[in-house]
């Protein structure tokens, strides 16, 4: 194509956007009614800046057209009453690209034309001997190898694989849980375990054990008020004296 840059026609409109036909626009894109419509409402999704084809969009770009596309749709079927719309993407001269700017068409369409329900493939026949041609057509085609360039990653859809057979978790890190283990105060029901283990070896005396207790549960007020204190009253004959004086958390018995 002959023609860039300054020289394009649809640059040389984009310069002065009161001159178009807005139906729509987004950040990077234009959408406007053709000046030569072949269709009620037929319309043109042209980038703002310069580009050659369709292939020199990136993956947003690509998104943005494509939305903007389905929005100059839905217009067309709630403003001028299409009931359908045909999207043509041509790319370069052996496809039908007219201009070398690149764009995008829509055509509505409506039941009442003579044309309706006639795809727009209907132009290429069907061709018999490349149904025979089949399997080396893939071949070729599989075998090349394309760049479409970055863009954000989008979230797949439920549907897709990546949900099927989702890839396994990695094994949890123990040590972490060692490390915070270490770091975290006994429990009572531990303390509990490691004195009933001392009172059993027999290793202490009464006043001994008496004061393990004691320093296992961080003070004297503790170990009163633990379950363990109970258990030993209970499992004994031991019986305090009620006086005025006496609260049943006080250890000066002790």
């Amino acid at each position: 194509m002959p023609q860039q840059g300054g020289q394009c026609p649809f640059c040389q409109l984009i310069q002065n956007p009161d001159q178009l036909m807005l139906v729509g626009e987004s950040e990077n894109f234009y959408a406007w009614l053709e000046v030569n419509p072949r269709a009620k409402g037929h319309s043109m999704i042209v980038p703002k800046e310069h580009k050659e084809n369709v292939l020199e969009f990136s993956s947003k770009e690509w998104t943005e057209a494509f939305n903007l596309t389905r929005e100059v749709v839905e217009k067309a079927k709630k403003g001028i009453g299409a009931d359908g719309a045909s999207i043509t993407v041509n790319i370069e001269e052996a496809g039908g690209q007219m201009l070398p700017h690149a764009y995008i068409q829509v055509f509505p369409r409506f039941q009442g034309e003579e044309t309706a329900g006639t795809p727009t493939g209907a132009i290429f026949p069907q061709r018999d001997e490349l149904q025979q041609q089949l399997d080396s057509i893939a071949s070729d085609m599989n075998s090349a190898s394309v760049d479409i360039g970055g863009g954000e990653e989008i979230e797949a859809h439920p549907e897709s694989q990546r949900f099927k057979d989702p890839e396994p978790e990695p094994e949890p890190d123990d040590s972490e849980d060692e490390e915070q283990e270490a770091e975290e105060p006994e429990t009572e029901q531990k303390v509990v375990e490691k004195e009933i283990e001392v009172k059993d070896a027999g290793e202490l005396s009464e006043d001994e054990l008496v004061q393990e207790l004691i320093n296992r549960h961080g003070s004297r007020e503790g170990f009163v008020s633990s379950e363990t204190f109970e258990q030993i009253i209970s499992g004994t004959g031991f019986s305090l004296k009620k006086s005025s004086n006496y609260e049943k958390k006080s250890f000066d018995w002790i």
